[in-house]
């Protein structure tokens, strides 16, 4: 992932909580009416960009000069 990610943080965090939305309504079905595959495929989903997220963080704490970690 390249630094130019860094403007698309927002729109990756919103995909997460469209995902974690309908995860929960998902979830507030009544069991014999929930979709195995749909619930598998979001919490997949959900870890994946949140793993991204996470990632861009942890690397965005760098200083540009040193390469040296950032407070």
């Amino acid at each position: 992932m390249g630094d130019s990610a860094g403007g698309f943080l927002g729109v990756f965090e919103q995909r997460v909580i469209q995902q974690r939305k309908r995860l929960k309504d998902e979830l507030s079905k009544k069991k014999s009416e929930r979709s195995k595959h749909t619930l598998k495929s979001v919490i997949k989903e959900i870890k994946e960009w949140e793993g991204v997220l996470k990632q861009h963080r942890k690397d965005t704490r760098l200083c540009p000069h040193c390469g040296g970690q950032l407070e």
